[in-house]
């Protein structure tokens, strides 16, 4: 969704592994492009991205294609995110962050 229609910041709050989590979503591309996640970039983008798009382009030649365990995860991703405690905002400038999917037991 954030891919397809970038044009407004979409806001998401999710309840992942017990933890109250509420940031902006975000591409996966501007995740590993903000300045503290850069340095992750060459190896996403090489170990990660690269691989994935290489099965996906051989799903359409030979329409049935395995994927390895470690590619399986999906993420949603967010800047500007933080926790939300009774306390208040953890940490209160909010900072870059992945979720695992398979992690999200609830989201508005």
């Amino acid at each position: 969704m954030v891919e397809q229609d970038n044009s407004d910041p979409t806001y998401i709050t999710v309840v992942a592994g017990g933890q109250l989590i509420s940031g902006r979503m975000i591409t996966e591309d501007q995740f590993f492009s903000l300045p503290d996640n850069v340095a992750l970039q060459k190896h996403f983008n090489e170990e990660i991205k690269a691989k994935r798009q290489s099965i996906m382009g051989g799903l359409e030649q030979k329409g049935d294609v395995e994927f390895p365990e470690e590619l399986r995860e999906w993420f949603i991703y967010l800047n500007e995110a933080y926790y939300v405690t009774g306390s208040g905002l953890i940490p209160t400038g909010g900072i870059s962050m992945q979720v695992r999917v398979s992690d999200v037991s609830v989201f508005t």
